[in-house]
Parts: structure tokens; C-alpha cells; sequence
């Protein structure tokens, strides 16, 4: 009995994705609810699970785009798996005469040559290796394969390395190349220099990502305002309270959860920043859902942290180390990347001094958080060392005004540099 393989729903904006890996070959066993393959799609990477035991057909090969729905593979039980002694029924076709395997198989002028077609997935490899249909021709036998060139055929031409007296023979003129030696100026250096390129398949993420980068900056008319921010005051009730922190809930106090529970109140304050733009209206939701930019392997993404207004300090770490942690793993759910209201990107973590954040379309606003460095600040009428931040907001002017904009980074600032404010937010 077979049981087909087809790709998998993966939410209502997602119709086609492109088949990223297979962890199994064709003819391996497979468990039930194995993780055989994933396919990936414009937002994140989908598993693909053998629905029974048995043995492995792929059909699709690796790097071909696929629809929800599709056939991609077959898994036969193993109880109705043919005996191997069981000779299969092929249908044949009229084969022209092939050379012997030792005959000379280098280009004959006045002979035309079969077309050579390859796979998708030896395409890619090809792509990779910045080989040539006639390269894998000139290395490989491609007897009985109706000029069909597949992953194994480059495979071998790449351990198969071509003549060293191939350059040579290519910087002759072809009137002198049976008669002279090459001239000594043109004979290459001894020394092994790599010119070479890779040419990578921009994958479906990041194709994404780019496409939506472009479509903020050219719909909106975006603009920047910056402040600094004394970090004294939340470091020190940082440093105070970690300890018990980490043993209440067994996970550790970061900033993120401050600027996270600051922006939340004065996005209350002013809730043109959570809004958005639909053409000839503007949209105010009355709940606060906060986009996390995390850092993962394939790209950034952006887990969303629902109705964070309701959420406590600890609430707010928990969620944001499971999106760090499911994200670098690629098992966000594509659920949990959509929608938000306003999005926090913290380059800090990698060092960034200063940036201009660009605003997660269709969202009207972005806060970039930075590195901490001790400067010299005035406190207290005083010039003292403190540690600052610099932050930055970018917003779609077409909808926020200056003003706003400013008076809510403002906002933010005081709460950070005075943390009791979040607790009576005044």
C-alpha cells in the first residue's frame, strides 16, 4: 500500500513554497511522523513528515517550487514493497546506438550533438560550481541518459579534474596549437589562485524580506528622530534584582522587557504610533501587539508578542527567549510572524552604536534599540560616567507627526532612565 506525500497547508498567504532539503533518499525507511525534508516558504521553513512507515519514493527533487497540495512524494509499506527478485515492466523506447565506454568521446565537428538538459537540482549544483553543461560533458559519460545531465553526473565531474594541459591548449592560436608551444609570457603562475565565484539561490525568506524592505521605504515617507538614553538607574535595578529573578522564574532579567513594558505605555499615551495607513483611512486597533526582531540562521524575522499591554516583566523574557531559541531552530509558526502593531529591533546585541531602523511594513513605526558604552554625561549638575544608549524611532511622516513622534521617544527615555514610572506610569 502507498500513501502520498503532498505539501503541507501553511496558512491562508502562503500558496507555494520551494522544496529546501530531503533528509531521506529514495528507497530509505522511514518512521511514522519523521521529519523527512522541509520546504521553504516566503516566511518560514515547513517540516515534511512521512504520514506512515515504509520506504521512500521522492518525486521532486530539491529546489523545484512546489504548491500547497502538490505530490512531492510516496511511501510504500514495507509488507507491500516488491520483491527485489520481481523484475518491473518498463516501457522502452528506440535508443540510438551508444559509443563503447572506452571510445573517444570528445566533440566531432561534423556530428550533431543531443541537447543536454539538467536537473533542477543538478542545475543548482552546477550553479554552485560555476560548471557548464559542456564541462560536465567533457568529464562525464552521459551514455543512456538522452542528454540528461543529474546531481550525480556533476558529482563526478567534480571529482574527475580536467587535463592540466587544458589552458595551455586554449591560449594557443588555432593555427599553431598542433605546431608551437604555448609563448612563456602566457603560461599561468605556478601558484594556486582562487578568482572563482558561488552564485546562491536567494532563498524565499530573504527574497521576502527584501521585497518588504523595499515596498516600506517606497510607500511611506520615512523619517528618523534619536535621543540618548542614561541607563544608570535600569542598570543598577538590573544588577539588583537578577538574582532573585533568575530563581522565581528561572530565566534571566534583560532590557528588552523594560523597553518593551516603556513602549507599550507610551504607545498608550500616543496611539497614532500604533496605527496604520489603508489607502484613505487610518486604522487604530485597541490592543497592543509588539513585533521582537530575532536574528536566525535563514534571516530576520519577527515573532510577534500578542496583546503585550497585558503582559508582566517575566511574561515578556519568557516569550522572547522561546522566539530566540524556536527561531534559530526554524520552528517559529508562521502565526506567530504575523500581524503586530509596532516592531523593537535591538542591533545592540551586535554591537550597532547607532542605525536607522526601517518601519516593518504595513506598520507606522519601528524603535531601534543599540549597544550600551560608558560616556560622559551630566548628572546631578556633574560630569560623571554613565552608561548610555543611543535609540533611534523611524516613522512613516505621512501618518505621525514630528511632534509625536518625538514626544513618544521622549517618552520612553523617561521611563527608562526613571523605572519607577512604569510602575505608576506618570
Amino acid at each position: 500500500m502507498s500513501t502520498d506525500i503532498v505539501v503541507p497547508a501553511a496558512g491562508e498567504s502562503i500558496s507555494e513554497g520551494e522544496l529546501a532539503t530531503w533528509h531521506k533518499k529514495s528507497g530509505d525507511t522511514v518512521n511514522v511522523d519523521e521529519v523527512i525534508g522541509e520546504i521553504e516558504t516566503d516566511k518560514a521553513a515547513l517540516e515534511i513528515r512521512a504520514p506512515t512507515a515504509g520506504h521512500l519514493e521522492i518525486i521532486v527533487d530539491v529546489g523545484t517550487s512546489v504548491k500547497v497540495g502538490q505530490k512531492i512524494a510516496v511511501v510504500t509499506a514495507a509488507s507491500s514493497k516488491k520483491s527485489p527478485t520481481t523484475t518491473p515492466i518498463q516501457k522502452t523506447t528506440p535508443q540510438p546506438k551508444q559509443a563503447p565506454l572506452n571510445a573517444d568521446l570528445s566533440p566531432v565537428p561534423d556530428k550533431k550533438l543531443a541537447p543536454l538538459h539538467p536537473t533542477p537540482s543538478a542545475r543548482k549544483l552546477m550553479r554552485e560550481h560555476d560548471l557548464s553543461a559542456s564541462d560536465i560533458a567533457s568529464r562525464t559519460s552521459l551514455a543512456n541518459t538522452q542528454g540528461r545531465i543529474h546531481q550525480e553526473h556533476v558529482k563526478s565531474a567534480l571529482a574527475t579534474k580536467p587535463s592540466p594541459t587544458a589552458p595551455a591548449d586554449l591560449l594557443q592560436s588555432p593555427t599553431h596549437a598542433d605546431s608551437s608551444p604555448p609563448s612563456p609570457q602566457l603560461q599561468q603562475p605556478t601558484h594556486d589562485i582562487d578568482r572563482s565565484e558561488n552564485r546562491i539561490k536567494i532563498s524565499r525568506l530573504r527574497a521576502t524580506i527584501a521585497q518588504r524592505l523595499v515596498l516600506s521605504q517606497q510607500t511611506g515617507a520615512l523619517l528618523t528622530t534619536f535621543n540618548e538614553i542614561d541607563m544608570h538607574q535600569i542598570t543598577h535595578l538590573r544588577a539588583k534584582y537578577k538574582e532573585s529573578f533568575k530563581k522565581k522564574y528561572d530565566i534571566g532579567l534583560g532590557y528588552m522587557s523594560f523597553f518593551v513594558k516603556a513602549t507599550v505605555l507610551a504607545l498608550k499615551e500616543f496611539p497614532i504610533i500604533n496605527s496604520r495607513m489603508d489607502e484613505k483611512e487610518i486604522i487604530q486597533p485597541h490592543y497592543i501587539d509588539i513585533g521582537v526582531a530575532v536574528a536566525t540562521p535563514k534571516g530576520l524575522v519577527v515573532p510577534v508578542l500578542r496583546n503585550a499591554d497585558k503582559m508582566s516583566i517575566h511574561d515578556i523574557e519568557m516569550h522572547i527567549k522561546d522566539f530566540a531559541l524556536r527561531g534559530k531552530a526554524g520552528k517559529l509558526a508562521l502565526e506567530e510572524l504575523n500581524g503586530g502593531t509596532f516592531t523593537i529591533t535591538n542591533g545592540g546585541v551586535f554591537g550597532s552604536m547607532l542605525s536607522t531602523p526601517i518601519v516593518n511594513y504595513p506598520q507606522s513605526a519601528i524603535l531601534g534599540m543599540h549597544n550600551i558604552v560608558k560616556r560622559p554625561v551630566v548628572f546631578n549638575d556633574e560630569i560623571v560616567i554613565h552608561p548610555v544608549m543611543y535609540v533611534a524611532v523611524s516613522y512613516d511622516h505621512r501618518l505621525i507627526d514630528g511632534a509625536d513622534a518625538v514626544r513618544f521617544l521622549y517618552r520612553i527615555k523617561e521611563m527608562i532612565e526613571d523605572p519607577s514610572r512604569l510602575l505608576i506610569n506618570v
